[in-house]
């Protein structure tokens, strides 16, 4: 992970700065988000410095971006080799990077739906474009939820709206009606 960045020195000629920048074309790709397909990539520009470059990323897959701040989402699982440019309208630099993108479904193993704005939904992380279907049960085997999408943040509630018990939990997960991922998972309240 490294950060983009514009180099200035100053020096002090027959009594005035004169400003001299050099580029630099690093970037960061953050994977945090819920579609394990989608990448946020940045810059470290601040927004009022962007007016002042061209950018150009090169996701890897015949699509490319001229913004300092991008989201991509892939269309499949693979290494791609992201280029970036920077260019100030005289010089340009460019850096590549390979970029992994797998097709994850991960499920947290405790949440804690208490109101406090942290951790409060069970949030699973999928690859965005697969159609998943979630049951959890209860430890005494009774469903408490059921849902078909894309991405899942359970907020710990029966479909009536009733809190469910801090305990443990048990998941299925399937796509079109085969097995995909089942555990448990604790919830506290």
């Amino acid at each position: 992970m490294t950060g983009l960045r514009l180099l200035i020195s100053l020096s002090l000629i027959s009594g005035s700065f004169l400003a001299s920048a050099q580029l630099d074309a690093s970037f960061r790709a953050d994977t945090n988000d819920l579609q394990s397909f989608t990448i946020h990539f940045s810059s470290i520009y601040q927004l009022s410095d962007t007016a002042s470059y061209d950018f150009l990323w090169d996701f890897g897959d015949n699509d490319s971006s001229e913004l300092p701040f991008v989201s991509h989402t892939y269309s499949s699982p693979g290494s791609y080799l992201v280029t970036f440019r920077v260019s100030d309208g005289i010089n340009s630099v460019s850096t590549s990077m390979p970029v992994a993108i797998a097709n994850l479904v991960e499920v947290p193993n405790v949440f804690t739906p208490n109101g406090d704005d942290i951790n409060d939904f069970l949030v699973l992380k999928t690859n965005g474009s697969t159609l998943y279907s979630l049951v959890i049960f209860n430890r005494s085997g009774v469903l408490v939820y059921k849902k078909d999408s894309y991405s899942f943040a359970w907020d710990g509630k029966t479909p009536s709206g009733a809190d469910v018990h801090s305990g443990v939990y048990y998941y299925v997960l399937s796509t079109d009606g085969k097995f995909v991922k089942s555990g448990f998972f604790h919830l506290i309240r």
